[in-house]
């Protein structure tokens, strides 16, 4: 590379001045083109989640429904009727924080929970 540029060099002092501008052009063009394959694209960190109850075992929904029931603002039949039409998302848009907190719980109760 070194000598092909030196080439360039020594080129344009003979008249040769329009080969160098042509190849500066494609190697600019060609680093852009590998910056940005590298992936160095900044990556933007999710900040909400989804909290999403996958399964309730028979023997403890009831459990479940108290969960629910703590976490949220659901009456006893809409409870009962999320916890029976699952996988339902439990809460959507919610922190980081509040989606595991929501999962502590909702496992304490014998739910399966995943966080989307």
């Amino acid at each position: 590379m070194v000598a092909y540029l030196g080439w360039i060099l020594t080129w344009q002092g003979h008249g040769g001045g329009d080969l160098a501008t042509p190849w500066w052009q494609w190697w600019l063009v060609s680093l852009a083109l590998v910056g940005a394959d590298t992936g160095l694209a900044i990556v933007k960190e999710k900040t909400k989640f989804d909290v999403v109850i996958e399964d309730v075992p028979n023997n403890l929904r009831i459990l479940g429904i108290k969960a629910v029931r703590a976490l949220t603002s659901l009456a006893l039949k809409e409870a009962k009727e999320l916890i029976e039409g699952l996988p339902k998302k439990f809460k959507e848009g919610v922190s980081k924080d509040e989606a595991k907190e929501a999962k502590k719980q909702l496992e304490e109760a014998g739910a399966k929970i995943a966080i989307v």
